[in-house]
């Protein structure tokens, strides 16, 4: 397994929040969004903004 170095930030950053207590999934997911934080791209289809059900 390889670390993303331009993932890794916003998905450790999101943790975090989350661990606050203060954020939702959904407040994360838009948030992370508008980070531009993307889930992974595979062969069958392109790199997409997190959504809700990237962030569970």
């Amino acid at each position: 397994m390889e670390v993303d170095p331009q993932r890794a930030p916003l998905i450790t950053e999101a943790f975090c929040l989350y661990a606050t207590g203060e954020y939702t999934i959904e407040a994360l997911a838009e948030l992370m969004h508008s980070c531009g934080l993307m889930n992974r791209s595979r062969s069958d289809y392109d790199s997409m903004p997190v959504t809700i059900n990237g962030m569970t």
